[in-house]
């Protein structure tokens, strides 16, 4: 894949990332508003026991798996609706798959 094709795919998933109707289903989803409480009151209780610059580091180890995790979700996302598109678009094949018992070839 050429650079500027990744280049050009980078800056969309930070456009998606960023964009105000993500940040507002990451701060008002219940399950990752209940999560993020969690893991703060984990760490917060963590501080008791360990020296600061190790929480410091380990919030930072958490924020990136968390920037990893919603990378991969959109991409993922964004393969599932072109799978959707291309399958919709010519759905004799989907047909014939789910007829001969949803074997892969």
């Amino acid at each position: 894949m050429k650079q500027k094709s990744l280049a050009m795919m980078d800056a969309i998933l930070g456009a998606i990332s960023e964009s105000r109707e993500w940040i507002e289903i990451q701060n008002t989803s219940p399950v990752i508003v209940e999560a993020f409480a969690s893991m703060d009151a984990a760490v917060e209780k963590a501080r008791a026991y360990i020296p600061a610059d190790l929480c410091d580091e380990l919030e930072i180890a958490q924020s990136a798996a968390i920037g990893a995790i919603g990378e991969a979700g959109i991409l993922y996302g964004i393969h599932v609706g072109d799978v959707i598109h291309q399958t919709t678009a010519d759905p004799i094949p989907l047909a014939h798959f789910i007829q001969s018992g949803r074997k892969e070839g």
